[in-house]
């Protein structure tokens, strides 16, 4: 999987190197399981900044033999200076993020981290040649991992947010809806998930966790798209993977009128770029609001296949 980060905000100064270690690191250990079942486990090595392939399959199978392929986004990009970035980092309240690290990282290779300092401020940079540089911030347990591709030599990006996740997630359930922070999941019973278990090693940290981050500081991550994004959530455990696809449901904040058409959209930092463009976007499911209007969720049939944080907008 993408990067690899510690949980503990105690911990992030001792174990910074080891954050370095695997920051861009896209290989790492997974396991895909049936909903709250056993399953297996592999592992793969990548190197202190360089970006291998993903050890998760673009394709997962379940017990029925349903395949849930990635489309791929990766392209043929060609390298450039990561460059510099400086930023105020706040959460969805618009509180300082202090103590998370932050990367310039592309889909090959990684800049030495940094850290946001107790006022949330960011500051990083690098002289490596990287391909689709990236400024990347938060630890994906404590708060979002959220990135914003940089184009030019120095970027000044302002106040961006991310979400403080919650302290305690949901189970998945085979068969069940879990749901938390508002976001309710609908797994199918023979579903199977991917998790990074690098990152995400205990029963507690692949609980489902969500939260609702309100679009103020959200520009530099949210693409300029014609309808808006109007609704978007920070999610953990990220990078999972899910098959046969689950349905997503939230609030219907924006007060769209019963029966409107919407797109629900994923954003990734998987060096793999399997099922969204690297620190970019992709659709993953349409979806309508609900009958009454209180609830927007995923169209019978579609859903997700790649938990990662997402955003909706009214169908173009």
């Amino acid at each position: 999987m993408a990067s690899f980060h510690s949980s503990s905000i105690e911990a992030s100064t001792l174990l910074l190197l080891a954050l370095s270690l695997a920051a861009c690191g896209d290989s790492g250990t997974t396991t895909t399981t049936g909903a709250g079942g056993a399953g297996t486990t592999s592992s793969a090595t990548s190197g202190s900044t360089t970006t291998t392939s993903s050890s998760k399959s673009a394709t997962s199978t379940t017990g029925a033999g349903m395949m849930c392929p990635g489309m791929g986004f990766s392209g043929m990009p060609t390298a450039q200076v990561g460059g510099s970035a400086t930023a105020k980092v706040v959460d969805q309240t618009g509180a300082a993020v202090p103590n998370q690290p932050i990367y310039i990282c592309g889909t090959d290779i990684c800049s030495s981290p940094g850290m946001t300092d107790a006022s949330g401020n960011a500051s990083i940079s690098t002289t490596l040649m990287e391909k689709k540089p990236a400024f990347k911030f938060g630890d994906r347990v404590l708060y979002s991992e959220l990135g914003i591709p940089l184009t030019m030599m120095t970027t000044a990006v302002g106040t961006v947010a991310t979400a403080k996740l919650p302290a305690t997630g949901a189970p998945f359930t085979a068969g069940g809806n879990v749901t938390n922070g508002g976001v309710t999941l609908a797994v199918p019973a023979n579903d199977n998930l991917g998790f990074d278990v690098l990152l995400y090693d205990t029963a507690d940290k692949q609980a489902f966790k969500a939260v609702q981050v309100p679009l103020t500081n959200l520009t530099a991550v949210l693409p300029a798209m014609t309808p808006a994004f109007e609704i978007f959530y920070g999610v953990s455990p990220s990078e999972t993977t899910m098959c046969p696809a689950v349905g997503v449901t939230v609030p219907n904040t924006p007060n769209w009128p019963a029966g409107t058409k919407v797109e629900f959209w994923v954003m990734t930092l998987d060096a793999g770029e399997e099922f969204a463009p690297y620190a970019g976007w992709a659709k993953a499911s349409d979806g309508t609001v609900s009958g009454d209007g209180m609830t927007v969720s995923t169209d019978s049939g579609a859903g997700f296949i790649y938990l990662d944080n997402f955003a909706v907008r009214k169908k173009s």
